[in-house]
């Protein structure tokens, strides 16, 4: 389901979704402020629609018992481990998501319908890891608005500072991985002639790909 709605939602917007993506590409330079800030109105506002059909549709045990799958722990994690729990998973798949769908570089060696699948099996996996960590830890959240939404329908606001805190933190050690290592970097086959014609080419989610044709042999920056 992620894989589809993120190359659904690609050509319009990047297929950001996620509040921990856009912050990071915020803090790398690659989206603009007024930019992150419409996308994260609306990752926001999506995640509180979301969680007011949810409320719709579920008996109201199950939401009594999982107040709408709130990002939460219970007292047996400690909330040091839970920080560590969330900062590593929501690492990772911040990780995965820049290195393959949003590093032009791997335009030409997967393309944006496996970037797109691997994110989601990334999701899928480390959801599946998490749950053999406890019982009472509801698993990463990965999205602060995937997080907010079930509190502010729900009311429970059990420690969901802990989740935003990890995930504020995963975003910001990616951008400086990123910004010692951009992938936005010149690949070039250099040729003789002078002759030189210049190509634009839509490249993965929201970048662009200048190329450069001299006799025949492609110079391809991503910027």
């Amino acid at each position: 389901m992620i894989a589809l709605l993120i190359l659904t939602c690609a050509p319009a917007s990047g297929a950001h979704l996620n509040p921990t993506i856009t912050l990071t590409t915020l803090l790398c330079g690659y989206t603009p402020l007024s930019k992150s800030l419409v996308y994260f109105i609306a990752q926001f506002a999506g995640g509180i629609v979301g969680a007011g059909l949810l409320r719709g549709i579920v008996p109201p045990i199950i939401e009594n018992r999982t107040h709408l799958a709130a990002c939460d722990f219970a007292y047996d994690i400690t909330i040091g481990r839970a920080l560590c729990a969330e900062f590593i998973l929501s690492f990772v798949n911040i990780f995965v998501t820049f290195f393959t769908a949003l590093d032009p570089r791997q335009y030409p060696v997967i393309g944006p319908v496996v970037s797109a699948f691997l994110i989601s099996g990334t999701v899928g996996l480390t959801q599946i890891l998490a749950g053999g960590y406890a019982y009472t830890y509801s698993g990463p959240g990965y999205n602060m608005s995937r997080c907010l939404g079930p509190a502010v329908i729900s009311g429970y606001w059990h420690r969901l500072w802990v989740f935003f805190v990890a995930q504020i933190l995963a975003s910001i050690f990616v951008a400086v991985i990123l910004l010692f290592n951009p992938p936005f970097k010149t690949i070039s086959n250099k040729g003789e002639s002078e002759e030189l014609d210049d190509v634009w080419e839509s490249g993965p989610y929201g970048t662009k790909i200048h190329i450069h044709k001299k006799n025949h042999i492609d110079q391809t920056e991503y910027v």
